[in-house]
């Protein structure tokens, strides 16, 4: 909706210079009844109208582009929703999650999986059933921190990635949660699919480019799928990512047996916070 303002007449104002102009010369109607201007005047009326209907268009584009008293978007944000479950897998409560719940979210430059650096985006979470994400905000932080591809990778984790061209950075977005709580927890925190089990991966990339190979994890697959299932041998995740322009890319993590995950990007996301903590 359009807020328009009082307009003030000034004597720069193209109203008020209609209002205000005075005609000189000889003016004789014409046989018809119309008057004819001297040239030189015929000459300021028509600027003065270009200018009046400039101004009004002008006035027209901004109230539509800046409407008073409201905050402008700065780029895509999201509605995510939050899940908690106990240490049973049971749904947790929105009145009995931590009042202090909060998301941190950092970037793993140039790699899959390992140590993300410093928080880059606190979102407070509390009782709250769903969280916006401004992707626009996180963007600017992350896009600092990409990398090439890194050989860098932790110990149990073999890495068998390439992507092209080799001058692409990126980096993986990291999810970690904060809450007091009585004892030690451990989390399983993570994007998922809504009404699905698939993992979703944030992560930014600075151009297009194409990400495959695969990457064998030895002793579960925790932080590399976005799913808690250690001690279960050697996994094999399979990468096939295209990226088509750069920014932000929702990586699917689809497993497809019990030791084989495919990671491709998602078409049409609906992310989900599944938050699990779970006490030793």
């Amino acid at each position: 909706m359009l807020e328009s303002s009082p307009i003030r007449a000034t004597s720069h104002h193209p109203i008020r210079c209609l209002k205000t102009l005075r005609v000189t010369g000889a003016i004789a109607p014409r046989s018809d009844g119309t008057v004819r201007l001297p040239p030189a005047v015929s000459a300021v009326v028509r600027l003065c109208f270009v200018c009046l209907a400039a101004f009004l268009i002008a006035t027209f584009v901004c109230g539509c582009a800046t409407s008073p008293g409201r905050r402008q978007p700065v780029g895509e944000s999201i509605q995510v929703p939050v899940t908690f479950w106990d240490s049973a897998q049971k749904p947790v409560p929105l009145d009995e999650r931590p009042q202090d719940l909060s998301l941190q979210l950092a970037a793993i430059p140039g790699a899959v999986a390992g140590t993300p650096g410093p928080t880059l985006y606190n979102v407070p979470i509390g009782r709250l059933p769903s969280i916006r994400l401004d992707l626009a905000f996180l963007a600017a932080n992350v896009r600092q921190h990409v990398s090439q591809l890194s050989a860098h990778v932790p110990a149990q984790v073999t890495l068998q990635l390439q992507i092209l061209p080799e001058e692409t950075q990126f980096a993986r977005v990291s999810t970690l949660v904060w809450f007091t709580a009585s004892s030690t927890v451990t989390e399983s925190i993570g994007f998922v699919e809504a009404g699905g089990t698939d993992a979703l991966i944030l992560t930014y990339f600075d151009r297009p480019c194409r990400l495959t190979g695969t990457i064998l994890v030895r002793n579960g697959s925790r932080g590399l799928v976005g799913q808690d299932k250690s001690d279960r041998g050697l996994l094999t995740i399979e990468y096939d990512v295209k990226i088509d322009s750069p920014g932000f890319a929702w990586l699917v993590s689809r497993e497809d047996g019990p030791s084989h995950a495919m990671v491709f990007r998602s078409p049409a996301p609906h992310p989900v916070l599944a938050v699990r903590p779970r006490t030793p």
